[in-house]
């Protein structure tokens, strides 16, 4: 079961509303709602006064359902709740825009280079997958010997010709570069590059990093999502919790830095723009 929670603090309190709230510390609107197999607990907790009772919640919840969707300003520090977080859907989400972005562009993408940044050599599969879509593409890690044998690899079983090295200067003259996690440092990339990421980064760039991607909640599920829940939240938690991998089939419309956003035919033309000055 997924369990969300909205904390409501009331402020403005009348003279009547202090006195109730000496009574009534807070109070709690809870609801279960099922559909197509599976069951979302939507919780509101409206704060009158003090702290959270967090242990009204432990006796009506039990295993994995101690972690709960909530805002990200949501306290739960000394508590037995944690926050769901999950770059496993994102990171789908990431690989169906760019596949949605190449798929029947290939006269476009002719000459494009580009680069799969895995540092800790975590994600061959997904290198795998984006040579199938990439025409020339490099990878770039701190684990080259392991990524070799899975480049002969992938050489043998698919024909596929892979670049390796640990060099990171490589990067800087890929127009379009994927990453395998979140950005923790700077790199030495072009301020043109197009960079997409499973996560939000972790330092500032000069270069935008596309990790947000824009998809519906499909509609036979939008009667499980309370209206606090962010869509790509929410489906993350059926993708990850409830185990429906068929959302990795779903295709964004946009992808976005968080200051903008950009749908595939604006991306293939800007990347169109730069192979041809370059």
């Amino acid at each position: 079961m997924i369990v969300t929670l909205l904390v409501e603090k009331r402020r403005n309190k009348s003279l009547a509303q202090l006195i109730s709230s000496l009574f009534v510390p807070f109070r709690i609107d809870a609801r279960v709602k099922k559909q197509c197999h599976v069951s979302v607990l939507q919780i509101k907790y409206k704060l009158m006064r003090g702290k959270i009772e967090f242990g009204w919640f432990y006796p009506r919840l039990s295993g994995s359902d101690l972690m709960v969707l909530c805002d990200r300003d949501t306290d739960l520090s000394g508590t037995k709740l944690t926050r769901f977080e999950s770059s496993d859907f994102n990171r789908a989400m990431m690989l169906s825009f760019i596949r949605s972005m190449t798929s029947g562009n290939e006269t476009e993408l002719s000459g494009l280079r580009a680069a799969y940044f895995d540092p800790q050599g975590e994600h061959p599969d997904e290198a795998g997958y984006l040579a199938e879509i990439l025409p020339d593409l490099t990878i770039v890690t701190d684990m080259p010997k392991y990524y070799e044998i899975f480049a002969d690899s992938l050489l043998y079983e698919k024909g596929l010709a892979l670049t390796v090295s640990n060099d990171y200067s490589l990067l800087s003259d890929r127009p379009l570069i994927v990453t395998s996690c979140a950005i923790d440092r700077e790199l030495p990339l072009s301020s043109q590059s197009i960079v997409f990421s499973p996560e939000k980064p972790l330092v500032s760039a000069k270069y935008p990093v596309l990790w947000k991607f824009d998809v519906d909640v499909p509609e036979k599920y939008l009667r499980l999502k309370p209206d606090w829940i962010d869509d790509g939240y929410f489906l993350s938690a059926l993708y990850s919790l409830e185990g429906i991998k068929k959302l990795a089939g779903l295709v964004p419309e946009k992808a976005g830095s968080g200051n903008e956003s950009f749908s595939a035919g604006s991306l293939l033309r800007r990347l169109d723009s730069i192979k041809k000055s370059a």
